[in-house]
């Protein structure tokens, strides 16, 4: 059992502090200082800063059984495109879908068990799919059919399923021809501080999703997401946290970086299957350890995450992009449920799954 809570004495003892315990024995202890303004769901700002009650859903606004415990998840920025909203105490976002798009039979097939797979649970299904894969071990490496042809069949699938669409785009040109069919635009990693690109994207009046670059600090999201201020100076940006390098192919995760990212309000998505990517390990191709995928979700939903990506593809060992990281759809809404309770007892919902 994990107890997780926020914690203030009662009679003005030491200041606000985060206590997670692994109970039982040899039980560990970690206490540390949140961000001075970090927002804790269900404590209202204290009174002497003059703050406002944070704006969330009743659910999340509820108490620990006692006066003094308090939520662990941090509020976010609510950020809002359309009928799509992440961050704050939205639905959990799931981007889910192939790494590439290969034939309209698999996207469908794709589409169709995902579907299946959230039906009923507190996400958010974003259909995610590259028309290009412009970053590839090889020059040689299969890309996808571009971006004419790409975007024509991501818009048939948004038609034939309702799905929101997502993509990567890799120039500001392409960035503009896509505002009209994706919901969300996703920055890749190793272009993440490409300013001009990232600028483009907001344009769109889309939710831009710049992931961060393996080689990246999460100190530097906040300018990343500068970056994105679109029509008004509003910047409709989301971070997505999916590894950093560790030596030659390999990547580890930083969980206390994406607590800091999602201090600063950033509402922030988990890349699971990127994150046990090995890039490059198999000289003209990334290799993959996706068997680690799954604990690695349920340790970012434990964090407070905002949201989840998987690369997730009917047939994953033989993908065309990233089979060895990439998730099959068996097993899939197993996981998303065991996400589901998790963020609930994060968020203090756990009467509302009952």
């Amino acid at each position: 059992m994990i107890k997780a809570l926020f914690s203030r004495s009662e009679a003005g003892g030491p200041p606000l502090q985060s206590t997670c315990g692994a109970l039982g024995q040899g039980a560990i202890v970690v206490q540390a200082e949140p961000p001075a303004d970090a927002r804790i769901i269900g404590a209202p700002a204290p009174a002497s800063r003059g703050r406002p009650t944070e704006r969330i859903g009743p659910a999340a606004r509820r108490r620990g059984p006692s006066a003094g415990e308090w939520h662990v998840k941090i509020a976010t920025t609510v950020v809002r495109s359309g009928a799509l909203s992440v961050g704050g105490d939205a639905d959990l976002l799931l981007i889910a879908g192939p790494c590439v798009i290969e034939s309209w039979e698999t996207l469908c097939a794709a589409a169709d068990g995902l579907r299946a797979a959230a039906d009923g649970l507190p996400f958010t299904l974003v259909f995610k799919a590259s028309y290009d894969k412009a970053n590839r071990s090889s020059p040689d490496s299969y890309r996808g059919p571009g971006l004419a042809r790409g975007l024509e069949m991501l818009a048939r699938l948004r038609e034939r399923t309702g799905l929101p669409i997502t993509s990567d785009v890799h120039t500001p040109d392409e960035a503009a021809r896509a505002r009209d069919v994706l919901d969300i635009i996703q920055i890749p990693a190793l272009l993440c501080r490409q300013n001009d690109l990232i600028a483009a994207a907001a344009q769109s009046g889309r939710i831009v999703n710049v992931k961060k670059g393996q080689f990246l600090s999460p100190g530097e999201m906040p300018n990343r997401v500068l970056a994105a201020r679109g029509p008004g100076g509003v910047a409709r940006a989301i971070a997505t946290e999916r590894g950093t390098f560790f030596g030659y192919h390999n990547l580890v995760n930083d969980f206390k970086g994406v607590a800091s990212i999602r201090a600063a309000g950033i509402p922030t998505i988990f890349d699971a299957t990127h994150s046990v990517q090995l890039p490059g390990g198999r000289g003209t191709t990334s290799g993959g350890e996706r068997e680690y995928a799954p604990a690695l979700a349920r340790a970012a939903a434990a964090a407070g995450i905002d949201g989840f990506f998987f690369e997730v593809h009917p047939d994953p060992e033989n993908a065309r992009c990233d089979g060895p990281n990439c998730m099959g759809l068996g097993g899939l809404r197993k996981l998303l449920e065991e996400l589901a309770g998790i963020d609930a007892l994060v968020r203090g919902r756990l009467e509302d799954r009952r």
